[in-house]
Formats: structure tokens, sequence, C-alpha cells
């Protein structure tokens, strides 16, 4: 391996910046065929994207949380699709790499490795030999269709026939892709299905849910980092979002009315500053989100229950904020900009379904942030 020197966290946000053009040419192909472009990934592999969670002592850039979710950001102005496909293999090598050191050789002997993953322990595993075996099926995997490796869930039924949720890690040619995205967004990043059928893992590629859940200092515990990953994409799109709605904004006249264009409408100036300070604020939390990760591997410190929980609070309201400026935006326009190849509107699907993921749910990351201010036990596992 050629030890070649890291790239800064500046250098690697300008090269997801340069993507824009490759990415964004091909995000409507993407979204038609329900899978990234070839070209995309490619353009993604050269760029270093798939690099960015993967310890420096495989090749990897070991990036901080600050960079991943600019480059995320930068992504998803161009493909919001991409950008979520690429954040599911961060998290998916972010958990990698907390496994032992001969997974860890296993997944990362290529630093490129593409990977995806899910926290749902809808297959179980029984304990066989030096590993276990596992059966059952994952739906709605974002990335699985062009993915070598997947982070996978189970319920492990132990000698003593207690269940444990693990997480496991196997290659997706194990595996049998069933199904598509059926998503109303998203629907380029490749997802799909996934279906494990008396699948054998050695035990090095297996870990308890709960280590992975914790973390170990300075390392970041895996939802935290997960919820990041996601920011950036939100808030990517949202920028996006305003970024298209700039470029038609003087385009024509505001139908059926006497305005020379939407911009000298009054409605439009409360919208897009309705919107924008939006994006503002989704930037904010994103921000203050890595700058806690960041800081808190810088000092090594542990995590706290609070903490955990701020960070899925945080990440669902940057997607809640995203959303509504994208929504706001969309809904400014007339007749004239209802067209299904409308960028707006492509977005605004994108950022809707980012919405209702488990772990960026607004609602549900609410919730658990308020009842630890509250004192109360977190009502998930997943913080």
């Amino acid at each position: 391996m050629l030890n070649l020197p890291t790239p800064s966290g500046a250098e690697l946000v300008a090269r997801a910046a340069d993507l824009a053009r490759a990415l964004r040419g091909k995000a409507a192909w993407a979204e038609r065929n329900g899978t990234l472009h070839a070209e995309t990934v490619e353009a993604m592999t050269l760029a270093g994207v798939y690099r960015l969670c993967v310890p420096a002592r495989f090749g990897g850039y070991e990036a901080d949380a600050a960079t991943v979710a600019a480059v995320g950001a930068e992504l998803a102005r161009a493909d919001g699709a991409a950008s979520w496909a690429a954040a599911a293999s961060w998290s998916a090598a972010w958990a990698c790499a907390m496994f032992p050191g001969q997974a860890q050789e296993d997944v990362f002997h290529d630093a490129d490795v593409r990977m995806c993953g899910t926290l749902r322990p809808t297959a179980m595993a029984f304990e066989t030999g030096d590993g276990i075996e596992i059966n059952g099926r994952w739906g709605q995997i974002a990335g699985a269709a062009h993915s070598q490796w997947q982070l996978i869930a189970a319920m492990r039924v132990g000698a003593d026939g207690r269940p444990t949720h693990v997480l496991a890690l196997a290659r997706t040619s194990d595996l049998r892709l069933v199904d598509g995205w059926d998503a109303p967004g998203l629907r380029g990043c490749g997802g799909a299905g996934t279906v494990a059928d008396h699948l054998f893992v050695p035990a090095h590629r297996v870990l308890p849910l709960r280590d992975a859940l914790r973390g170990a200092a300075p390392r970041a515990p895996l939802v935290p980092f997960a919820s990041v990953c996601a920011a950036g994409a939100a808030v990517g799109l949202a920028r996006a979002a305003g970024e298209a709605f700039s470029e038609r904004v003087t385009y024509g006249r505001l139908a059926d009315t006497d305005y020379e264009s939407r911009a000298a409408a009054p409605m439009t100036h409360l919208q897009v500053a309705d919107a924008t300070m939006k994006i503002d604020e989704a930037e904010f939390h994103t921000r203050r989100l890595a700058g806690l990760i960041d800081g808190k591997a810088a000092r090594a410190e542990a995590w706290s229950l609070a903490e955990r929980a701020r960070a899925r609070g945080e990440a669902g309201e940057v997607c809640r904020l995203a959303r509504r400026a994208a929504d706001t935006l969309a809904a400014a326009g007339d007749e004239t900009s209802i067209r299904d190849d409308e960028p707006l509107h492509r977005i605004a699907r994108d950022l809707a379904t980012m919405s209702l993921h488990s772990l960026t749910h607004p609602a549900t990351g609410a919730e658990l942030y308020g009842r630890t201010l509250c004192g109360l036990p977190p009502h998930t596992l997943y913080v």
C-alpha cells in the first residue's frame, strides 16, 4: 500500500465540490433507475469519498465529523441520493472500525470499500462452530445495490437460549438483493432489501450492539456519528433547494399576475427569507453537532446519555428545518413549475423521505432529547 499523505479536510471538501457537475448530470438518471450511475460511483471513488471514515492505517482518511458533514453537504448539493448512500457507507465504516482487528483487515484491505448497513435486528443468529449462522432479511438498505459489505443486525440466541442484539459484517455477494427502494425520495441511492440464507459469519466479524452504541473514546458512539452524516446530507439538500430557486426566481412572469417575475412578488420575499433562515439554522445545528463529536474526540472524553440524546435531537431538527425550507421554496412556484424533472421537487421528496428515517425523525429525536432533559430514561436502544 502506498503511503500517500492524507488530504486535509479543506482538500476533501473541495474535491466533493468538484464532483458536483458529474453527480448533478446523473441525478435524474439515478432517480429513474433506482441506483447510482456507474460513472457516479467511479467519480466518488476517485475523489476518495468512500475512504473518508476508513482508518488511516488502512489508507483511509479518518476524517473528523466536521469534514464528513461538509463533504456530505457538498455531495447533496448535486445529488441527495449520492450523499445519502455515502452517509450509509461512512456510518457502516465507522462501526466496522470498532470490530476486532481481523474483521477490519477483512473489510478495509481495499480502502475504497463501499458499505451499507442497518441496526434493525430483523434476522436470527445461532451459534455454530467458531461463528454464527444468520437467517433473515432486512428492508430498504440504502446503497445495497453497489456496496461490497453490509453491516447487518441480528438477534443471536446463545447456548442459554437468551437472545442478544449483535452486529455482523457480511459481503453483499453472500446476500441476496430483493425488491427495490420503494420510497418517494432518495430513489437513486441504490437501496434494496437483502436476505441472508444460512449465512455463516466468523466470530471475529460479530460485535455486540451495545459496544457500537457506547463507543470507546476517542471514537464517538455509532448513533451520534451516523446522525452527523445524515445532517450533512440534509443541509446540502437544503442549500441545493435555495440555489435551484435562485436560478428560476427571475425567470418568466408569475402566472396569471402582472408581476414581471417571481422576484417582484412580495409573497416571494417572505418565502425566500423564511427558507433562508431555516437553512441557516440547520447549518448551525450541524456545525454544533460536529463540534460536539470532534471536541469530545480531541479530549478523549466518554459520552453521557444526555449528549447521545442531544445528537439524535439535533439531527432530527436539521432534517425538520431543511425539509421546511425546501417545501417553502417548492411551494413558491406556479403552475409552470409543476414538472417531474423540476429539481426543487426532487429535493423536497428527498428531504421528506430522509425525515422519516428512524434515526433522523424530528419528533422522535425531540422526544428522546426532551426525556433526558427531564431526567427520564430513553425510550429506545438507539442512542
